[in-house]
């Protein structure tokens, strides 16, 4: 089993292991039990994942479940409804912008002549990356901060 890991994370480009995870508090909002506080996440490779932390105050196990939330568009575009959902049943919900979405989304895309998930791709097969791993390694790093 470990050897078709090993395999699976060196075809995509992920790390065997995911270092420290820095963290940089923006800004925190409170308001009745929930704290939401914006983060940049800092990752070993130096990229930085814009993350919101919201929490739970009624939830004070420190063994109760913690979500990483990730959508397609971005973390701010469920984050009202989705979000408020999954945290009455969480201790937390750490919502993040994995690479080419949401915040760090490569806005120069020209959608005349090819999509933004084209240039994206291209831009990471040019480095080496699969984008897949790229994310990958974000949501492990999310996943490591928590």
């Amino acid at each position: 089993m470990e050897e078709c890991l090993n395999k699976i994370r060196n075809l995509i480009g992920v790390p065997f292991k995911i270092g420290t995870v820095e963290s940089k508090s923006i800004d925190v909002i409170e308001w009745e039990n929930r704290t939401l506080e914006k983060l940049v996440l800092k990752s070993p490779g130096n990229i930085l994942i814009p993350a919101l932390l919201f929490r739970n105050r009624t939830k004070h196990d420190h063994n109760g479940q913690s979500i990483i939330y990730i959508h397609h568009q971005g973390k701010h575009v469920e984050a009202n409804k989705e979000i408020e959902e999954l945290l009455e049943n969480s201790r937390l919900v750490l919502a993040i912008d994995v690479r080419g979405i949401g915040e760090i989304r490569d806005e120069s895309s020209n959608t005349k002549y090819h999509s933004h998930d084209h240039r994206v791709n291209t831009v990471s097969m040019h480095i080496g990356r699969s984008l897949f791993g790229q994310r990958v390694e974000d949501i492990l790093t999310a996943i490591k901060y928590l």
